[in-house]
């Protein structure tokens, strides 16, 4: 109800598992930023006040009932695991993308994008399981030593078994400064839902066999930062990637940081603020072409200026023809003559 987006960008939170309680924030819009809680979201989207709203639901006159797939009783107590380290993190991710392999039909995907063969061994791609929930990967990891508690994309359950929860699609590692991966997300098999994070804290607020899960950390992707005095910022760690290949390809440096939406600004800061004790002195905002017509997009352009200028940043516009959306599409066709 606050943007318009039908890209599939809202996070809905039940529990807070850092703090142990009720999330605060019950939803929010990665490509605008609105949030709240559960009575602002039913109040907006009826676009009615929350008193109205109030008065609905205590006399059970809600235009529309919301159902869950939840198994779980109200009263059922969650738990939630507790982040594992950076440093466990990145092997278990590293040891499961050397278990999978990269299906001909994703692979084609990212040759299409402009990617080489080579390329995509380099970024490690990989398709996820046929099934949903594998407890063969997870076994094959713990044979390897790997934490499995606390790495978002893994579960436990009632059995003691612990379960890979993934999605049809494949997977393409978010990585820090120093290479380190922080999470993955899946660029999904569907034409609407096209990317979410790995993640392990659905499938434990919903059924009730399952529990240790945890949310995504949603850290920016950082690639091809070699101590440069600028970067390029965009939406996206795939586009990212791509991007990063395709610049090279046109005999010049850049490097990128993404991020998972738009929005999505709270880890960016922490980000920066590192990438400046490196040398960083200028950002090229450089998110999809829709910034020049979409309010959200142009809302967190706003906000990456102003964040930008707060950390005495030089903060530049990267356009393009607007006939090609992303950074990406319109490096591929400069390629292509």
């Amino acid at each position: 109800p606050f943007c318009g987006d039908k890209g599939y960008h809202a996070d809905v939170t039940l529990y807070n598992q850092k703090y142990g309680k009720e999330a605060e924030n019950f939803f929010r819009c990665n490509k605008c930023g609105a949030a709240g809680n559960a009575l602002k979201l039913y109040a907006d989207y009826y676009g009615i006040s929350t008193k109205e709203a109030i008065k609905q639901l205590n006399n059970n006159e809600a235009a529309e009932q919301v159902s869950y797939r939840r198994e779980r009783k109200a009263d059922d107590t969650i738990v939630f695991a507790k982040p594992a380290s950076a440093k466990d993190k990145h092997k278990t991710y590293s040891e499961l993308l050397s278990i999978l392999t990269l299906s001909e039909e994703h692979k084609e995907d990212l040759l299409r994008r402009g990617l080489t063969e080579e390329e995509i061994v380099r970024y490690r791609y990989k398709s996820c399981p046929q099934t949903s929930k594998s407890v063969k990967v997870a076994e094959e990891l713990l044979k390897r030593g790997c934490t499995l508690e606390g790495v978002a994309g893994f579960a436990q359950r009632t059995d003691g078994k612990w379960v890979f929860c993934s999605s049809n699609g494949y997977l393409i590692p978010f990585t820090d400064v120093n290479g380190v991966i922080t999470g993955l997300q899946i660029r999904t098999n569907q034409k609407k839902k096209k990317y979410i994070w790995l993640s392990s804290a659905a499938v434990c607020e919903y059924e009730k066999e399952y529990n240790k899960g945890i949310k995504a950390s949603t850290d920016p992707c950082v690639v091809g930062y070699k101590n440069q005095n600028f970067i390029f910022l965009t939406e996206g760690g795939l586009k990212a990637q791509v991007a990063n290949r395709l610049f090279k390809k046109l005999n010049k440096d850049a490097p990128f940081v993404a991020l998972a939406g738009v929005a999505n600004m709270s880890s960016l800061i922490s980000t920066l603020k590192d990438l400046k004790t490196k040398g960083l002195t200028t950002v090229y905002e450089a998110y999809d072409m829709d910034k020049l017509s979409n309010e959200a997009v142009i809302n967190a352009q706003k906000n990456v200026i102003d964040l930008c200028k707060s950390l005495d940043l030089e903060v530049k516009t990267f356009k393009w023809d607007a006939n090609y959306k992303g950074i990406d599409d319109f490096l591929l066709s400069k390629l292509k003559g």
